[in-house]
């Protein structure tokens, strides 16, 4: 309703992952799309991970989002061309479709020097939502065989999720000293978590372009 009533005020306005049941006037209106249900329904569908429940959500969102965007053929840009691709199978146009990467603030994501440190472990980091997307309890696990074999890392999770009692709960079961939850850090703080990290890790099922 809000674009409907609103859309001559503006030159443009951009929605992101646009699931708009109705038809719009697709005037002055430009989608940003990050994931799509159909991928996600793609990789979940035989996991093991993934209740029935759930496969059948993201089944039923899968066929709305098809709905919508036959509906509503935005000008649309991608943030992979992977989900270009994945833009075309939904019936937008190619001559519509654009690649335009997400960025970052290179003044305020930079190298710069740490005086945080675990001794002599290194400190792996992973950042995002505690989600069967991202697959956090795997890593736990991977995390339980490298405590094991007495290999000097430490996992430090930085982010919330509908995993993460599950991911205390492992960890607590584990008896991990190796693995560590942060919870939700403000943007402003994350350069200086990165920066006192030694490396990045991402277990993802599936990412469009993830900012991390």
């Amino acid at each position: 309703q809000f674009i409907k009533k609103n859309r001559n005020k503006y030159d443009i306005i951009v929605v992101h992952n646009p699931l708009f049941i109705s038809k719009i006037n697709q005037k002055r209106i430009f989608a940003i799309t990050h994931t799509t249900y159909q991928k996600y329904f793609g990789l979940y569908r035989n996991s093991s991970y993934i209740s029935i429940k759930e496969k059948l959500y993201y089944l039923f969102v899968k066929y709305i989002e098809k709905y919508c965007y036959k509906v509503n053929k935005f000008f649309s840009s991608g943030v992979s061309l992977e989900v270009c691709d994945e833009l075309k199978e939904l019936g937008i146009k190619t001559s519509n479709i654009r690649y335009i990467s997400n960025g970052v603030d290179i003044n305020r994501f930079k190298p710069e020097k740490s005086n945080f440190n675990l001794g002599k472990k290194k400190i792996i980091l992973a950042v995002g939502r505690l989600s069967h997307q991202k697959r956090p309890l795997d890593l736990i696990k991977t995390f339980h065989i490298l405590e094991k074999r007495g290999l000097p890392y430490h996992l430090i999770f930085v982010g919330d999720g509908e995993l993460l009692s599950n991911c205390r709960e492992l960890v607590k079961k584990l008896n991990l000293d190796s693995v560590s939850f942060l919870g939700k850090i403000d943007n402003n703080t994350l350069p200086k978590i990165y920066n006192a990290s030694h490396f990045y890790i991402m277990s993802s099922y599936y990412e469009g372009q993830p900012l991390t």
